[in-house]
């Protein structure tokens, strides 16, 4: 789960690091909408049906979440103007909006109680790495190639994630 985090913040911080870039190199005027658009589907998502998200099984609902930002993170490296972009950027803030509350839920459901809280300080480690692996790589990646091909790298670190997904039933509390 701590690997699954790492690579879910590591895919979600260039996005936001490299958005207005993007968005200036695509002809949207106003690339920082982006930002306002996910953010308010992320708080929409949870604020409307987040109480849901304990009824479901988590371990699904995290697979589909990375499942919906691979193709999310795909579809903006061919976004083309600002009805595409802004759309994306709703679809993404849903699949953020659900996969990392739900992955923080699983890191504490799985804790024994004893490790419950060094496991949420790993979380936090693993988010915060996450928040540093994640713009270097994509700063060396446009650096030496383009936007679209730091998207596919958002996509294939969530395809780990996805591929590592299965694991977390391994002796876990996790159904």
């Amino acid at each position: 789960l701590l690997i699954i985090t790492l690579l879910l913040y590591s895919s979600f911080t260039p996005v936001f690091f490299f958005i207005k870039g993007y968005g200036d190199s695509i002809g949207i005027r106003t690339p920082g909408l982006f930002f306002t658009v996910a953010t308010l589907t992320m708080i929409g998502l949870r604020v409307g049906v987040g109480s849901f998200f304990d009824r479901f099984n988590k371990v699904l609902l995290m697979a589909l979440s990375l499942a919906w930002l691979i193709v999310g993170y795909t579809a903006l490296a061919f976004a083309f103007g600002p009805v595409s972009f802004y759309i994306l950027a709703g679809a993404l803030g849903l699949g953020w909006g659900v996969g990392m509350p739900v992955l923080n839920a699983m890191i504490f459901e799985c804790s024994e109680p004893r490790f419950s809280g060094l496991n949420i300080n790993l979380a936090q480690e693993a988010l915060q790495t996450g928040f540093l692996l994640g713009p270097l790589v994509a700063g060396w990646i446009i650096a030496g190639s383009d936007y679209r091909t730091l998207f596919y790298m958002c996509s294939l670190f969530c395809l780990v994630a996805l591929a590592l997904a299965p694991l977390t039933l391994v002796g876990s509390k996790l159904k």
